[in-house]
């Protein structure tokens, strides 16, 4: 996979379904999604577990308590092995499907 996105949860359980259906719907390109949850207590974690049934290339892995975006972040990186990783604050809504290539043909064309 050329893409690892990870995504850091903690409550804002609104703002997190915005961000990850968005993903999820509207980005063309090839990706993998890691989510990692900061120990969530509004129903955030409930809605990550249906996601991840449903979405082959999404893993959701579950923190005991809230370590925070960067140890979080780290944890969500070294799950998987992608040529780039990004993260995906959870207050960001996808609105063009396109955004994932035109970045990586940027990173590409721009070492």
């Amino acid at each position: 996979m050329r893409a690892n996105i990870t995504v850091v949860t903690y409550n804002r359980f609104d703002l997190t379904y915005r961000c990850l259906e968005s993903l999820l719907t509207k980005t063309r390109s090839e990706f993998f999604c890691n989510v990692v949850d900061n120990a969530s207590s509004d129903g955030t974690r409930e809605y990550l577990q249906t996601l991840a049934v449903s979405h082959p290339n999404v893993k959701v892995h579950f923190l005991n308590r809230n370590m925070g975006v960067a140890v979080a972040s780290n944890y969500g990186w070294a799950e998987t092995e992608a040529e780039y990783y990004l993260k995906l604050d959870n207050d960001i809504e996808i609105l063009d499907g396109d955004w994932l290539e035109r970045l990586l043909t940027f990173m590409d064309t721009n070492p």
